[in-house]
């Protein structure tokens, strides 16, 4: 297992790089740059131009990608034009809130779609059932965006259960005050990210489970009067979560990407806010550096899945 790991971790070097590469030319192919939006009709062009060169943005894309690399190997993600200060601190200040949001939305997740399927298939055909399907294929045809803003407009604005921006109430004091104030502040949000996210987990794991009941093994432990509590629980549902252990480590690269469009609508201050922001001001050292990260998390997230796979089946060994 070690062997393996080790070996997979080596992979990522050369994969990280490409990626690296390629989200530096793609944050360089955007038009405009972090001083573009300073120009007006009095202002001094010259003054400009040597904003660029003393960042360094008047060399070759090549060169600054270097010189950017070098530095990150140092730790050193640069400096943000646009807040002052250094990236590493910047997407250190909210990088807790996105983790912490991600991880309650990942729990809601998986303990909604497994619950649904496990009901959806012990009552095949049935009323309900159809009900869980047909409102599976409604979540997963709907946009992400409008379901975030109708959580928002129900929850927030019509029945005021949940707020709909913010991390914590601005009249909360003492320590748990603060943590209830920001996992109330994060339920909304986690809540319709994870609604959104079972559809894939629903549909797999039902199907699974259904499939799995008809094999000829299942039907031979009812013949030889094998509890059917025992054959569920050992058997079916074992065999059915295979597909659902191999995905789950790239969903907590789905969860975490998907935060970028979530965080913007809730105005929740997490790495996902920070990405567009910093897209829109063109601000290169934030944007490539986030990018950079949710590279690495997708092959990290590949090499979680294949462990989770090994684990839950035996007969399954990376070669």
């Amino acid at each position: 297992m070690w062997k393996t790991i080790l070996r997979r971790v080596l992979i990522m070097i050369p994969q990280l790089l490409i990626v690296s590469i390629l989200t530096f030319m793609l944050a360089k192919l955007m038009p405009g740059d972090p001083f573009s939006g300073r120009i007006g009709p009095h202002t001094d062009i010259h003054q400009l131009n040597a904003l660029r060169h003393a960042a360094g943005l008047d060399q070759p894309w090549y060169q600054q990608y270097i010189h950017w690399m070098g530095n990150v190997f140092h730790g050193d993600f640069g400096q943000s034009f646009q807040l002052k200060a250094p990236v590493r601190t910047i997407i250190g200040d909210r990088l807790g809130n996105t983790v912490y949001l991600s991880l309650i939305a990942m729990f809601l997740t998986y303990l909604i779609a497994i619950g649904m399927a496990l009901i959806a298939a012990r009552k095949e055909n049935s009323r309900l059932d159809r009900g869980l399907v047909l409102w599976n294929s409604f979540v997963y045809t709907m946009p992400s965006y409008l379901f975030y803003l109708f959580g928002i407009f129900i929850f927030g604005y019509v029945l005021g259960i949940f707020p709909t921006s913010g991390t914590v109430d601005a009249t909360a004091n003492g320590f748990f005050e603060i943590l209830i104030s920001r996992l109330y502040h994060m339920i909304l949000p986690a809540l319709t990210v994870a609604i959104i996210g079972t559809t894939a987990t629903f549909t797999y794991l039902r199907t699974g489970i259904l499939d799995e009941a008809k094999q000829e093994y299942v039907k031979l432990a009812r013949a030889k009067g094998v509890p059917e509590k025992k054959i569920m629980t050992k058997h079916i549902l074992r065999n059915a979560f295979l597909p659902i252990a191999s995905t789950m480590g790239y969903s907590i690269t789905a969860i975490f990407g998907g935060m970028i469009i979530a965080e913007t609508i809730f105005s929740f201050p997490g790495v996902g806010k920070l990405f567009i922001d910093s897209v829109l001001t063109r601000d290169y050292p934030i944007v490539t550096t986030l990018v950079l990260f949710n590279g690495a998390l997708a092959v990290v997230g590949g090499l979680l899945s294949d462990i989770i796979m090994s684990i839950v089946d035996p007969r399954i060994r990376i070669q």
